[in-house]
């Protein structure tokens, strides 16, 4: 959580500092930083916040079974325009 503290204030203070004072190392917070979708936490997050994105936007009538379905299409579309892409 020492990353996630340094990202959260990054803006505020100098990033070398604060990997100082945590001891920890700069070079081991832009890892952790661009570490991309290997990041379980990530995950979770982008999931929560497409979970919410999808009930507000049904004015709070869905439930888990039709934003599963949503979330199912939503994953199936994008893995079709990456085979796209890829071709």
């Amino acid at each position: 959580m020492k990353f996630k503290f340094i990202d959260n204030y990054k803006h505020d203070n100098s990033i070398s500092k604060m990997c100082e004072m945590l001891k920890v190392s700069p070079q081991g917070y832009y890892q952790w930083k661009y570490r991309g979708n290997n990041n379980p936490e990530y995950e979770r997050e982008f999931l929560l916040l497409k979970i919410q994105e999808i009930h507000i936007k049904s004015r709070c009538i869905y439930g888990s079974p039709r934003i599963t379905r949503i979330l199912n299409k939503m994953i199936l579309y994008s893995v079709h325009s990456l085979e796209w892409h890829v071709l």
